[in-house]
């Protein structure tokens, strides 16, 4: 039960976090869109921000071309639990209590 907690957590977490750099990127471009001028350091970092919490499956979905229409809230839903599925396994792998070996007398 804890485990599917923490996940649920993460998941909100990540998706969260794509919401607002997508939210940020998009109103960046629109604040150049009419002058024309290059995208800055600055929006082109928020633009990798977004494209790495993106990746996998929003980025497949994208180089397939496949457009899902209003299921593409559900593929970032699932993209966003694969990653908190990914971050709790990750975590659990790298902080695992190992038992503590006593020396052999």
């Amino acid at each position: 039960m804890r485990r599917w907690l923490i996940i649920a957590v993460l998941t909100i977490v990540h998706l969260t976090m794509v919401s607002i750099a997508i939210a940020v990127s998009f109103s960046m471009s629109l604040g150049r869109f009419d002058s024309g001028a290059p995208a800055t350091l600055r929006e082109r970092a928020w633009g990798g921000v977004a494209d790495l919490l993106l990746f996998p499956l929003y980025t497949v979905s994208r180089a397939l071309n496949l457009h899902l229409g209003r299921l593409d809230h559900l593929l970032l839903f699932a993209n966003s639990l694969l990653w908190g599925i990914a971050i709790y396994w990750l975590g659990t792998a790298l902080f695992r209590r190992r038992p503590r070996s006593t020396p052999n007398r």
